[in-house]
């Protein structure tokens, strides 16, 4: 942790992000997926994905100028 930062890594922090995938990530993805209708839904679920999102976002953002 950075210099005066009060945050600590916990055991229970690490328990929760442990667990993260199997308790927690189906209701989020299941409440994202019930916003899908009213909202544009982007998942990036790997580092690919994310560095093509961007890129893909930066040439938007061009066309639009």
């Amino acid at each position: 942790m950075a210099a005066g930062c009060g945050e600590k890594i916990t055991f229970e922090f690490l328990k929760w992000v442990w667990h993260y995938p199997n308790t927690k990530r189906p209701h989020v993805l299941e409440m994202l997926e019930g916003l899908a209708g009213e909202k544009t839904i982007v998942v990036l679920d790997s580092p690919r994905k994310a560095e093509t999102f961007l890129e893909n976002l930066s040439t938007e953002q061009q066309k639009h100028r």
